[in-house]
């Protein structure tokens, strides 16, 4: 289990995770270097997942 959240499940009780640590985690997942960019169709590039560490539970 990571996390959990009140009785209504609206608020994170322990262990949030920011929506960067998402995107560390799938990408490590999928094996994409995180510390190169991605670049759109206009060829501006983007970082995703850069700035945080992956999930390690989920690891």
């Amino acid at each position: 289990m990571i996390g959990s959240t009140d009785k209504d499940g609206g608020q994170v009780t322990n262990d949030p995770y920011t929506p960067e640590a998402y995107g560390a985690t799938v990408f490590e997942k999928l094996g994409i270097d995180r510390a190169k960019p991605l670049y759109t169709a206009s060829d501006r590039p983007v970082f995703i997942g850069h700035e945080a560490d992956p999930i390690s539970q989920v690891m």
